[in-house]
């Protein structure tokens, strides 16, 4: 095992100023997720989303609650992506690593996608597959 396993969000310096990358952030886990990290350990979170309109609004949203006082100086950034492109995902990985002093993203949670009642992505099809990331 690793010995950085375990260290990650074990506090709350232990992950201030650090980078994540998040896709699906405009709603549910993905914006459940970002809010925390920008909100409670002052993290800089490169929100992703193909929903333009609900990305800016909820990356708004947690950049007053930060200007609030509310954090320990994270912030929120938008950036638009498609997750079927492979050229969104690169914009998206250098806007992140441009967000880092370092040059380096710590925590990436792939959370973009869909399902519905009934569809088993590991047992379905190709076509259950796309519809999932389509």
């Amino acid at each position: 095992m690793s010995k950085l396993a375990g260290t990650f969000f074990t506090n709350l310096v232990s992950m201030k100023g650090k980078v994540a990358v998040i896709t699906g952030a405009a709603s549910g886990i993905g914006l459940e997720f970002s809010r925390r990290c920008v909100i409670s350990f002052g993290m800089h979170v490169v929100m992703a989303d193909i929903d333009d309109h609900d990305l800016t609004r909820e990356v708004n949203r947690i950049n007053t609650e930060v200007n609030g006082g509310s954090s320990g100086g994270g912030r929120a950034i938008a950036v638009r992506t498609d997750v079927r492109k492979r050229d969104h995902y690169v914009r998206l990985l250098d806007v992140a690593q441009r967000a880092s002093p370092s040059g380096c993203i710590d925590v990436c949670l792939f959370n973009a996608g869909v399902l519905g009642a009934g569809v088993q992505v590991l047992k379905g099809n190709e076509n259950d597959w796309r519809w999932v990331l389509d």
